[in-house]
């Protein structure tokens, strides 16, 4: 394209210069002889204006060669005449294309002016067509004299139908008010003023912006409905807000990097005792003195919010106690979280204080309720055990004991509790059942529970749950009823005994009365006849028999206690093998015995006589419960210490003493004896055998009392 601009260029210098020079002679042949410089200058501004510089002087330099052929070389003074004119052609054809030349330059760039100038107005036509913000020129009347599409749509015209209407004829609300004395001040004083506009009817906020102009005013509206519904939004958020740090429980603090307190809410007032306003220095606020849970003190860099603005991180539930200078202590637990700007750095941090001053004496009281609690749970004396409708979910190490279980047991395998309950209370319990249901808990009653071993265990329980109108889960606390039982049992024995054995004193001390006036009165009569008198063999039979019966009563003093004894020394193991010189004729035949008697052991005070007839009629019953099929009778003596185990694990109706005791064994391998049999094992006058008097172990039993001991029976 530049080199077809430059050949068009030198073309139109030629062609000029070719005219020109034709002009000449054309006009030389009319008018005779014609100036150059009057046809070759305009040829040369024609040629260097519409070519350019360079061309301009092609055509100039044409030309001069074309009129330097021409000159007169017959007369020399029209020759002088003529180089002069050429020479002052030359000159003024240079000084006419630089002049040219810089014309073409200024209309160049005057070109480009309008161009560019053209090119931002088409530009700013399509920014203000394309932009959302309503855009109005005004002149002095306020008529418009442009607007854009958007000021168009915002009117709900034509842009022709808007122009030379007034602002007053499309927008009446701007009558009056701020927007009406906006625009004319803008007018008057040539300042912009800007002014917010609110549309009623569509419920539409505008943003108006008016610019003074030269002839006028700009006005630049933009909507910004959705801005103000979200400042809105925001002071409804910043409301609800304050409303929520005013009725929140926990002390609330920002406090910025150079430790200054932006936001607080009345509850940190009530904490660091003081009104906490803006700007307030946390360090000021935060008197008295900040203490680990245990008493140390806690540096002022080691402060929780100080940490967060130093470390950048979250403080999570960190316990502390604070002392105000008044005084006043609190446990508290702080949170603290760092609020950062876009580059990551920590621009302040969140702060809470939750006081749990109430909790922590709230939990100290629970901690000791537990204790309380898991004292009387573990309680060795009384049975605790909870469960729902068919399990035992809890039990206590004294309910386990109870029912032979151990710990271990009952985690893995648990306790159902029809396993442990009798048939024949199942009534009792729907009854106490139906008792905590009304009431929330059941009046105590008396039942058995089945032990671990099977046998059963009596027992007084009730029950509680959370009450009326619910049974699961519940808790039921159990006494066991065992001990109460033997001590029940050994007081009826003890209660029969004695008034068996009043009975039976009573009767012997008068019975032997009376033999003593008939033996005394026989023998005297018996006396008084001679040997072998038929008379005398009649009372001497009645004097045996009447012996018989004052060792009867004898037998009957001894049981009621009221025997005379005879106290000495007495070696338990030299007795029994006395007694057993004399007794072993009187065993069955098949019938054998040994002996494991302690050499060792310690003397008693007792009758030898009373006790020797204790261990003939221990023997003796022990051979007769053999009979003839015979077995091994096995004596023992020891010595033994009767305490509290010994006591609830022995007789009923034994009231030893705690102490030291001597003991004689006498075991058989005989049939052994049923329940009914054993209770009445030492009732006077029972007896199991034929001939028998029922006598026998009854003074045996009296004897042992006698002399503060005791007789223990296992069959």
């Amino acid at each position: 394209m530049q080199g077809k601009a430059n050949f068009r260029s030198y073309a139109i210098a030629v062609m000029a210069a070719v005219t020109g020079v034709a002009l000449r002679l054309a006009l030389a042949s009319i008018f005779g002889t014609v100036s150059p410089s009057a046809l070759f200058i305009p040829v040369v501004v024609f040629s260097a204006w519409y070519g350019g510089f360079l061309p301009g002087l092609s055509t100039a330099l044409l030309l001069l060669l074309a009129g330097i052929a021409s000159l007169d070389s017959a007369n020399a003074t029209n020759r002088r005449s003529q180089e002069i004119t050429m020479a002052t052609f030359a000159a003024s054809s240079i000084a006419i294309c630089m002049v040219v030349r810089e014309l073409r330059a200024a209309r160049g760039k005057a070109e480009e002016h309008a161009t560019a100038a053209q090119e931002a107005e088409r530009s700013l036509q399509a920014v203000l067509e394309s932009t959302q913000v309503a855009v109005a020129s005004l002149d002095r009347e306020f008529r418009c004299v442009y607007v854009n599409e958007t000021a168009a749509r915002l009117a709900g015209r034509q842009a022709a139908e808007i122009i030379g209407k007034t602002i007053w004829e499309l927008f009446p609300e701007f009558r009056g008010g701020g927007a009406e004395s906006a625009l004319l001040e803008a007018l008057r004083t040539a300042t912009a003023k800007r002014f917010e506009q609110h549309d009623a009817p569509r419920n539409q906020w505008f943003e108006c912006s008016v610019c003074p102009a030269g002839n006028g005013v700009h006005l630049f509206v933009r909507d910004i409905t959705a801005h103000k519904n979200a400042e809105g939004a925001m002071e409804g958020e910043n409301k609800r807000l304050a409303a929520l740090l005013h009725d929140m429980p926990i002390a609330v603090l920002i406090v910025s990097r150079d430790l200054m307190v932006e936001i607080s809410n009345p509850r940190a007032n009530a904490l660091f005792g003081r009104e906490i306003q803006r700007g307030d220095d946390f360090r000021v606020i935060r008197t008295g003195t900040m203490r680990t849970p245990e008493g140390g003190p806690l540096a002022p860099s080691e402060w929780p919010v100080v940490r967060t603005l130093r470390e950048g991180s979250v403080v999570s539930n960190l316990e502390m106690e604070y002392e105000r200078l008044d005084g006043v202590t609190f446990a508290l637990i702080a949170n603290c979280i760092p609020l950062k700007t876009d580059d990551g750095s920590v621009r302040a941090v969140l702060a809470t204080f939750s006081d749990v001053t109430s909790l922590r004496a709230t939990q100290a009281a629970l901690v000791a309720s537990e204790h309380r609690l898991r004292y009387l749970f573990n309680c060795p004396s009384m049975g605790i055990i909870s469960g729902e409708s068919e399990n035992i979910t809890n039990a206590n190490p004294a309910f386990l004991a109870m029912l032979g279980y151990s710990q271990a047991e009952f985690l893995s395998k648990g306790i159902r509790w029809d396993e442990i309950t009798a048939p024949e209370f199942a009534s009792l319990d729907e009854r106490a059942q139906l008792e905590v249901m009304q009431k929330g808990f059941c009046d105590p009653y008396e039942k058995e529970y089945f032990a671990r071993d099977g046998r059963r265990v009596p027992i007084l329980m009730g029950a509680v749950s959370a009450g009326p109108g619910t049974w699961t889960p519940w808790v039921v606390w159990v006494l066991d009823l065992s001990e109460r039982r033997r001590l029940e049992e050994r007081l009826r024995q003890t209660a029969k005994l004695e008034s068996v054995g009043i009975l039976a004193g009573g009767v012997a001390h008068d019975f032997n009365n009376l033999l003593t006036g008939i033996l005394g009165n026989t023998s005297l009569a018996a006396d008084r006849l001679p040997v072998g008198n038929e008379t005398r063999e009649l009372l001497m039979h009645a004097i045996r028999i009447t012996e018989k019966a004052a060792d009867l009563t004898r037998q009957l003093l001894a049981y009621a206690g009221k025997g005379q004894f005879v106290i000495g020394q007495v070696d338990l193991s030299s007795l029994v093998l006395e007694t057993m010189e004399f007794v072993k004729g009187s065993l069955p035949q098949g019938a054998q015995y040994r002996l494991e008697l302690n050499p060792q052991l310690p003397l008693v005070e007792a009758d030898a006589t009373q006790i020797q007839q204790i261990v003939m009629n221990l023997i003796i019953n022990a051979g007769e419960a053999m009979g003839e099929a015979g077995g091994w009778i096995d004596i023992a003596t020891g010595a033994v210490e009767v305490n509290e185990a010994w006591q609830r694990e022995g007789q009923p109706d034994n009231n030893l003493l705690p102490g030291n005791y001597a003991y004689i064994r006498v075991q058989d391998t005989g049939c052994g004896m049923d329940e009914a049999t054993r209770r009445r094992l030492f009732d006077p006058f029972f007896t199991t055998k034929f001939t028998g008097r029922g006598l026998g172990l009854a003074a045996a039993l009296g004897i042992a009392r006698s002399h503060h001991g005791a007789i223990e029976v296992t069959t």
